[in-house]
């Protein structure tokens, strides 16, 4: 009788132990959305996990302006971005050309798919969306899609790597683009 209890106790702390564990997995969602703060350029976007970050000085005006990227994988797809605010006298839309070409050059990109098409996004002064194929740095194709958006000297650049398997997750990236309030 004895041996029967002990053996009880232990599938019960056996399905303890596995209804834990299914329940953090249950409540670690694969798309843990946050928003992301573009304090510099007064707007906001969300990552769908957490990012890590970078900034370097690109020469995307003179003189060279520091971008800032945050970006994050989540199954097998790569979400960044990244924003500059260019000094005053810059040409915003040869910024923005530039960067495009560097984009590209980066993942070693085929021609873009198409003519760059119209990104809406309200309060924007451009919005420009391109696609195209890339390779990773092991060699993989993958599929890119850049969009550009700019008011005033402030660019913004959102940007997804890889598979189109979410792609009601990938607009929920695209549309959560705002900027804030001018002062």
């Amino acid at each position: 009788m004895r041996s029967l209890i002990v053996v009880h106790k232990r599938i019960v702390r056996l399905l303890c132990v596995a209804a834990c564990t299914w329940a953090i997995a249950a409540c670690s969602p694969t798309y843990n959305w946050r928003v992301q703060a573009l304090d510099d350029v007064a707007a906001d976007a969300l990552l769908p996990c957490k990012p890590e970050a970078a900034e370097r000085l690109v020469p995307l005006a003179t003189p060279p302006v520091t971008l800032h990227v945050r970006a994050c994988d989540v199954k097998g797809q790569t979400f960044a971005i990244s924003w500059a605010l260019l000094p005053v006298g810059a040409d915003p839309v040869l910024a923005l050309q530039r960067w495009q070409q560097a984009a590209a050059a980066a993942v070693k990109a085929g021609p873009i798919a198409g003519a760059p098409t119209p990104w809406r996004v309200a309060g924007s002064d451009e919005g420009i969306r391109l696609l195209s194929q890339g390779q990773r740095h092991n060699g993989d194709t993958i599929a890119t899609e850049w969009r550009y958006a700019r008011r005033g000297q402030a660019v913004i650049q959102l940007a997804i790597y890889g598979g189109v398997d979410q792609p009601e997750r990938m607009t929920q990236f695209w549309e959560s683009l705002a900027w804030r309030k001018r002062p």
